[in-house]
């Protein structure tokens, strides 16, 4: 078929579709016609009775091989009943099975070819009254036009409904595929992040080996249990990296970047990063107009260099949505504790009403991704008009080496 035969007569859905709904379909058609043999209108003793039975249902048997193959059976089949004189019996007989098939075409067929079929049953009703305008009487056809009509919309509008679903069902998907490509992105950084700490680890780890041949023998002791607590620490965010990227195939996975020992050794010690990144997210937002109340409890220098990293990209995504997303006539907290056992970092902003110029609806998959990859948790809830993102980590202090003598 051609696109534009396609835009014409294409089927919306495949109706019926398996031998089961067919089978199930040919049974309700059957017992339709087993209702019509009670209504003691046929003389079943008679072959033009049964003749007058089984045509008005011929369309119906036909919409088993297609929907197409059942209208042009109706059109033949009601043109057989013009050509017999438009009996009333026999145009009665095909309302029902004539208002089924409509609704049906209605909910299968595209827009176009369902209009096109119910305006022809209206024509071909409007031929019979001219064929047999004394037996028919107009009355009795308008109210068969009327059924037909009733018919169509019911179709036509389950039809929309189904087509609404289907494209919620694909928004959802696409959506859930979104989220699961951040997600995907997301862990594969933070792995490469974590495989460049692991490797300055590792340098630490050989550095001190080394000085252990020039240091005085109590002090090697010491440098050796510092050593093993250092590689047992390397085997275990090892395995966690292995468990991380076990979900990416090698051909997904982008191209593995070197690790630059220099670079590492600068985030290392760029303990006061962190404090500047939360100055920075609070001086951002009081230049857009917000009035903030931040606070800012602990030392961050307890927390580990990952650590400090995945909390400077949560500070920056939260001053963003809050850009996005937040009322600047209402008051922003941003909140920043260091504990012993936990790493807490919350903000909480008025929402506004107006809706953001862009969002992609994907920074709070981002932050939770990193929640998990480091063993935390995300809330974000909404209260009395005020929107309250909160992430906490467990606490990680850094391994202490003893000083070079």
């Amino acid at each position: 078929m051609t696109p534009a035969a396609h835009r014409w007569l294409g089927t919306t859905s495949r109706f019926p579709s398996g031998r089961t709904a067919k089978l199930v379909l040919f049974v309700v058609i059957l017992g339709f016609v087993a209702l019509d043999t009670t209504g003691g209108d046929f003389d079943l003793t008679r072959s033009k009775d049964w003749f007058d039975l089984i045509l008005p249902w011929v369309p119906m048997f036909a919409i088993l091989i297609g929907p197409r193959v059942a209208v042009v059976s109706w059109f033949a089949m009601f043109a057989v009943i013009l050509a017999l004189g438009a009996i009333p019996v026999q145009v009665s007989g095909t309302a029902l099975p004539t208002m089924l098939l409509v609704g049906l075409c209605s909910f299968v067929l595209v827009w176009r070819a369902a209009v096109i079929f119910t305006v022809g049953v209206l024509a071909m009703l409007g031929i019979a009254v001219i064929v047999n305008p004394v037996e028919l009487g107009l009355s009795g056809v308008i109210t068969f036009a009327t059924l037909i009509l009733l018919a169509a919309a019911a179709g036509a509008g389950l039809s929309l409904l189904r087509a609404r679903l289907e494209r919620t069902a694909r928004r959802v998907a696409e959506l859930r595929e979104q989220q699961a490509r951040v997600r995907a992105e997301e862990r594969t950084r933070l792995a490469y992040e974590l495989h460049d700490i692991v490797a300055s680890q590792v340098t630490l780890i050989a550095m001190q080996a080394r000085r252990a041949e020039f240091v005085d023998q109590d002090k090697t002791g010491q440098i050796l249990e510092n050593i093993g607590d250092a590689a047992s620490q390397t085997l275990q965010d090892l395995r966690s990296l292995v468990l991380l990227l076990k979900t990416e195939t090698d051909e997904d996975a982008p191209d593995r970047p070197e690790p630059a020992l220099a670079a590492q050794g600068e985030a290392a010690d760029s303990t006061g990063a962190l404090e500047r990144d939360f100055q920075g997210v609070v001086a951002e937002l009081e230049q857009a107009g917000f009035t903030v109340e931040s606070t800012l409890d602990g030392p961050a220098d307890d927390a580990s260099a990952s650590l400090r990293q995945v909390l400077g990209r949560t500070l920056r995504e939260l001053g963003t949505n809050i850009l996005k997303h937040a009322d600047a006539a209402g008051v922003v907290e941003l909140r920043m504790a260091f504990t012993s056992e936990e790493v807490t970092l919350s903000a909480s902003n008025q929402i506004s009403s107006a809706t953001p110029i862009f969002s992609t609806g994907t920074g709070l998959e981002a932050m939770r991704a990193r929640c998990e990859v480091f063993g935390g948790r995300l809330t974000a809830s909404g209260d009395a008009g005020r929107w309250t993102t909160s992430v906490s980590f467990p606490s990680a202090r850094p391994l202490a080496l003893p000083e070079a003598p």
